[in-house]
């Protein structure tokens, strides 16, 4: 979570600092939960599907 500080104290915005955030759990290979490290799917395959959403402008990307 330190990037998302560090997002943050350089002057970046919450949108930003939350990217930075989950980019930070999805490449731990030792939380299988989520991300790189997660659980495979039927396939064998480890999906790396996600989406943000600004709850002001309703603007969204994956």
């Amino acid at each position: 979570m330190q990037a998302a500080v560090d997002v943050l104290r350089g002057g970046g915005s919450a949108m930003d600092a939350a990217i930075a955030a989950v980019h930070c759990v999805e490449d731990n290979l030792e939380d299988f939960g989520v991300g790189t490290g997660g659980i495979p799917n039927l396939l064998g395959e480890v999906e790396l599907d996600a989406t943000v959403m600004d709850g002001r402008t309703l603007a969204a990307g994956a």
